[in-house]
């Protein structure tokens, strides 16, 4: 079973306050090349729960359970409803990730591509920083807006929901206040 190993970090833009560049992404890539067709994202749990998953290309390590807990944490996370705000989305791209030495399978990662491009307001989304000392990440929140937002990948935690929400290059972003935990980041960190 293929897997994708480590994590991402947010797109973040110059930073405001100081004018200095932000750190730069490093994301974990999807393994596989699935298209779904476009559907209107769940509106609670208990419709996902409900939804009979429609037939979808197999997506190298993802098995229709693994989808299930994918489509069920999607539908329950305030911060990726926001950003559908309604519209549609297609899976264009879905793997699995896991830790760097164990292996250990953490979840599911998506990319999506959406129906219409998107604003995304000022807000905490989540974000990761993976951290090789544990073999794992350490989540934070990155207080920011998007504006013409076309595709996201998404990263599934199987038990945490989703903890990463990574906006598409084409996408321009605005950081808010609130985030000085970037510059408390280790210099050996990938910026």
């Amino acid at each position: 079973m293929a897997a994708l190993v480590g994590a991402a970090l947010l797109v973040m833009p110059v930073n405001a306050v100081t004018g200095q560049p932000a750190p730069a992404p490093q994301l974990a890539k999807p393994v596989s090349n699935g298209a779904l067709e476009r559907v209107a994202p769940p509106k609670s749990r208990a419709e996902a729960a409900a939804h009979k998953p429609v037939p979808r290309p197999l997506s190298v390590g993802v098995s229709a359970e693994l989808k299930l807990t994918a489509d069920r944490h999607m539908a329950a996370d305030p911060a990726l409803r926001a950003l559908l705000q309604g519209t549609t989305y297609k899976v264009v791209k879905e793997g699995t990730w896991s830790r760097a030495v164990s292996t250990e399978r953490i979840g599911v990662v998506r990319e999506i591509e959406l129906a219409k491009p998107v604003d995304m307001p000022m807000r905490g989304w989540p974000v990761m920083v993976w951290d090789d000392a544990r073999d794992t990440y350490q989540q934070y929140s990155y207080n920011a807006s998007w504006s013409n937002v076309t595709g996201v990948t998404i990263f599934v935690d199987d038990t945490a929901g989703i903890v990463g929400l990574t906006p598409d290059e084409e996408a321009v972003p605005t950081q808010g206040s609130g985030n000085e935990w970037i510059a408390k980041l280790p210099k050996e960190a990938p910026k």
